[in-house]
């Protein structure tokens, strides 16, 4: 009887701590917690943007046109006349250069899978090498 008694205290204990130690740990929700941090001043915690002054990231056809750019649209800002979704953006997007490879990876990932944006998950080989090409363009 105490063998049981502690085996099922030692599952319990388990998956207490299970529960405990990862929360937040998966990328789904570092990615959210770095959009929340980077991004959501601007686009917004729904994705929506801000009127005509900040672009949606929710449904946007620019965003899916230009995926293989995003790595360095989030690190270099963007600047220059965008259309989204048949609207267009003039407004300048800061850079985000304290942002290490790993956050651009989960802040890419949230986004393209976010809101109805649905896209496979990017990788971080893939991400770097987006990241190494479009790089020359933004510098």
């Amino acid at each position: 009887m105490k063998s049981k008694l502690l085996l099922i205290s030692s599952i319990v204990v388990l998956i207490f701590l299970q529960l405990v130690l990862g929360c937040g740990n998966e990328p789904r929700d570092i990615g959210e917690l770095n959009y929340e941090t980077y991004c959501a001043n601007c686009h917004k915690k729904d994705g929506k943007g801000l009127a005509n002054l900040i672009p949606p990231l929710a449904g946007a056809d620019y965003l899916m046109e230009h995926i293989e750019e995003l790595p360095c649209i989030i690190y270099y800002g963007l600047e220059g006349e965008i259309v989204v979704n048949g609207r267009t953006f003039k407004q300048p997007m800061p850079a985000n250069k304290e942002l290490s490879s790993q956050q651009i990876m989960h802040i890419t990932n949230y986004i393209l899978n976010q809101w109805g944006n649905e896209h496979r998950k990017i990788y971080r080989q893939e991400l770097e090498q987006w990241f190494g090409e479009c790089s020359k363009e933004f510098e």
